[in-house]
């Protein structure tokens, strides 16, 4: 169970002696969350957009679900994309501290991130072929295939969504870098605040946008 699997990595340790103890608190959404990203490791979905407000916690639960996936399929390989360089580091950092931690061991107890790739844009999983990538907007996941891509929070804030040359950079990123590096099994996966009518969301689901293109859509 992802929420549980969150709440497992994310110990209190206020209360050392209580192993059911988290700093985890899990709402109503993040059960609804849950589900989709379950019914994407079971391969039953394979795009999803979902769109939820700053601090809703849904960061947390997608690198968690990073982490599930890694220790479900170790042989796959996954791109994580987001907004900036800076921001790409700390997510994959959170991504590696959840596959180090003893929790996640005792669940995944076969999984380990191979020696001499713990850096925070790129993880490989011991005796698998899998890789998880981390780029941040304007970066390169260049030779990297994806076999699933997700990409949590396409603008820093406001300020940037108003921006036409930022939300045509974002989708220059998205559409020619990050899905570029797809194939037809590939899962896609959208996690983002709106901040604007024109942000890749609406341009990958809107007809009426001028960039809606259905091959991407679909």
């Amino acid at each position: 169970d992802l929420v549980k699997l969150a709440q497992f990595t994310m110990p209190d340790h206020s209360q050392p002696n209580d192993p059911n103890a988290t700093i985890y608190s899990a709402q109503p959404h993040h059960y609804l969350l849950r589900d989709v990203f379950q019914r994407v490791m079971d391969g039953k979905l394979l795009k999803v957009i979902i769109s939820l407000p700053p601090q809703s916690g849904k960061s947390r639960l997608a690198k968690t679900f990073l982490a599930m996936h890694a220790g479900k399929f170790p042989w796959k390989h996954v791109i994580f994309g987001t907004y900036n360089h800076s921001f790409h580091e700390e997510n994959g950092g959170d991504v590696r501290n959840i596959l180090d931690y003893p929790q996640y061991h005792l669940t995944f107890p076969k999984i380990r991130l191979a020696k001499g790739s713990k850096a925070k844009d790129h993880m490989m999983i011991d005796g698998y072929d899998g890789k998880l990538a981390f780029a941040g907007r304007g970066g390169s996941v260049s030779g990297r295939p994806g076999d699933g891509v997700l990409f949590d929070d396409f603008f820093k804030n406001s300020q940037e969504a108003s921006s036409l040359t930022v939300r045509d950079e974002v989708w220059n990123f998205l559409t020619r870098v990050v899905f570029a590096r797809c194939h037809m099994h590939s899962w896609q996966i959208i996690v983002s605040t709106r901040w604007s009518h024109d942000d890749p969301i609406a341009r990958l689901t809107d007809p009426t946008n001028p960039y809606y293109v259905k091959s991407v859509a679909d």
